[in-house]
């Protein structure tokens, strides 16, 4: 049982190490949760096995099916157990964020050149949740059309970003993704967040 294996914080990072090295077998991939080791994402099962292993020299065949005493025991040593829509969700904002601090430092004319051959329709990417890849070109463009004020009530951004030195404002659309919105400049506005939670959760 995964409650009897003993191992440190040590054996958890040589297991990682391992599974970078080796991979993962598609039987043994994480379905609903993985543990976040240094920043990367892995099965916590095929963790404690390796973990195990590392610590005793024997690799442990009998865990069940993991679930939380597998979690209990890596969250015990400082290692974040998130569900995997958790994870996917956080990855996709992480890179649109770099992708829209890209498209601002291309300039407008780049920019513009992009979205008018970008698909309005954003594309759908199914996982155990479908998410939406959205255009960091629309993003960008929103954010300095508004320069620095909310679209929704006229305010300056409530506070400078640390990351950038730019003002915060969040990009919503009119007509939500979800609901069949377009990914499209004309259907986006740029709001304080403080609007951006009106528009989504006020009364109409």
């Amino acid at each position: 049982m995964a409650e009897d294996i003993e191992f440190k914080n040590e054996h958890v990072l040589q297991a990682a190490a391992r599974i970078d090295s080796e991979g993962v077998r598609p039987r043994n991939q994480a379905t609903r949760y993985e543990v976040l080791i240094r920043g990367k994402r892995y099965p916590p099962k095929e963790v404690v096995r390796f973990a195990h292993e590392a610590a005793t020299g024997e690799y442990e065949q009998h865990l069940g099916s993991g679930g939380e005493p597998t979690n209990k025991k890596l969250r015990a040593l400082g290692f974040p157990i998130l569900p995997k829509k958790e994870l996917l969700l956080a990855e996709r904002q992480r890179n649109l964020q770099g992708d829209v601090k890209q498209s601002l430092a291309d300039g407008p004319q780049k920019r513009r050149e992009r979205l008018k051959r970008a698909a309005k329709a954003p594309e759908a990417v199914v996982s155990t949740v479908a998410l939406f890849r959205r255009n960091p070109d629309v993003v960008a463009e929103v954010l300095e059309r508004a320069d620095g004020r909310c679209e929704e009530c006229g305010k300056p951004a409530p506070f400078i970003k640390k990351s950038d030195g730019k003002p915060y404002l969040e990009v919503h659309h009119k007509k939500q993704l979800a609901h069949g919105g377009d990914d499209t400049v004309e259907n986006a506005i740029a709001v304080c967040p403080n609007c951006h939670r009106k528009l989504h959760f006020g009364a109409k």
